[in-house]
Parts: structure tokens; sequence; C-alpha cells
């Protein structure tokens, strides 16, 4: 008899009050976003979620939607919709997940998150600003204390393993994405913007040094409080 998969649990609380820091990694495909996710996984003590989840009941329709094999309707307006519904369903289904494992004071990195949903759906709606319709679908998922956007010409993406298996894989779709972080995004004080173009090695320092700061930052902000870290986890 078969058994259904035991859903991951957060790590163990940690004697320390702060509650973990949230930092979604963006960017366009092929940027190199999953090898610093993995990165940080590995040699600097984050745990590593990624969206959208393939392996969840949402996600594995996600895959077919993504590889081009599923359309949800024949109106393209609709069907781009109904997609960033499923994506957020997605997101939700992770979200004890997320939430627990920042309250019991461990940092999660994020390889794409909510970001990701407004660019692809505007660049699928001819530019139009869906900041609205993708945060109101995602109400209750965690706000990022941080969200790095690796940026890299599309045609040096084009270039690298893999490019051209989704459907959104192709350079003119790119150019729009990477645009897109910079239209919705350039003004936020929580976006940062690395050049993904360099070597993964001088990359990853980049985001070492950045996340290393943010670290600091809480730190001291714990400090300060002498309890817990005051700015309190804000939610979409």
């Amino acid at each position: 008899m078969s058994t259904a998969p035991t859903a991951p649990t957060a790590p163990t609380a940690p004697l320390h009050l702060r509650r973990g820091l949230l930092v979604a990694i963006e960017g366009p495909d092929r940027a190199g976003k999953t090898t610093v996710v993995s990165a940080l996984r590995d040699r600097h003590g984050f745990v590593a979620v990624k969206r959208p989840d393939r392996t969840s009941p949402t996600g594995l329709v996600l895959a077919q939607f993504i590889r081009g094999e599923l359309a949800f309707s024949g109106d393209a307006r609709l069907n781009e919709r109904a997609a960033q519904m499923v994506f957020a369903c997605n997101n939700l289904e992770g979200r004890d997940f997320i939430v627990g494992t920042l309250k019991q004071g461990a940092d999660v990195v994020m390889d794409r998150y909510v970001p990701s949903g407004v660019v692809y759906h505007s660049q699928a709606t001819n530019g139009e600003d869906t900041r609205a319709f993708i945060h109101t679908l995602n109400e209750g998922m965690p706000r990022p204390d941080l969200v790095l956007v690796f940026e890299v010409a599309p045609e040096v993406a084009a270039a690298r393993a893999d490019f051209g298996g989704e459907r959104n894989d192709t350079v003119d779709v790119q150019r729009a994405v990477g645009a897109g972080f910079r239209r919705f995004y350039g003004d936020d004080a929580r976006v940062q913007f690395v050049d993904a173009s360099r070597d993964p090695a001088t990359v990853l320092a980049d985001v070492v040094a950045r996340v290393a700061a943010l670290r600091a930052a809480a730190a001291a902000a714990e400090t300060a409080s002498e309890s817990a870290w005051e700015l309190e986890l804000k939610y979409f």
C-alpha cells in the first residue's frame, strides 16, 4: 500500500527570539538564480524554497502550463489570469512551511517569488501594471525582507544550458521580463539589482555580502530592542 508523501517540517526553534529573514532571488530565466540559492542553502545557513514547487498538486499542473502543454482557456488574457491564480495557490501550498520556518528563527531564501508573477503576467498582458492583481492573489504570503533581482542580457541567457525548453524561453519575452523588474520594483527599498553577467563566483560573493549586511541590520535591531526583532513579519 502506498502512503502519502509527508510534508517538509520546519527546523527546530533556536534559542534566540528573532524571526528568520526572507530573501527572494528573482530575475529572468537562466540568470543563475538556482545556483546561488543552492550555495546559500549549502554554505550559508539558509532554508531554500523554490517557486513554483512543481511536485505539489498545483505544481504538476503548472509544470504542464510552463512547458506549453496545457492551456486553461482559449482566450489568451483569461489563460494568463487563470495561470496566475494557480501560481498563487502553489505559493499558498508552501505558506505554512515558509512562515513556520521564519517564525522559528531560520532564514529562508526563495528561488522566485511573487515579483515573478507580476513581471511575467505583465509581459503577457501587453505591459499592464498587474501588481494589485498579483498581490491580492497572494494575500497572506510573507513579504521578503530583501529581493535580489539578477540582471543578464537575454542573449547571454539564451546561450546558457537548457534555454528554450519552456513557453517563456524566448529572447523577446526575457527582455520584457528584465525590463519589468526595473519598471515595477526599481523604486522599492527592499529590492536590489545584481549584475548576473559576471562569473558565478563573483555573483555569489556579491550576494553573500548583501545578505551579510541584512543579517547585521537585523542583529543590530534585535540588540537595540533587547528582545525579538521589532520588524514584524509583514504579509501581502
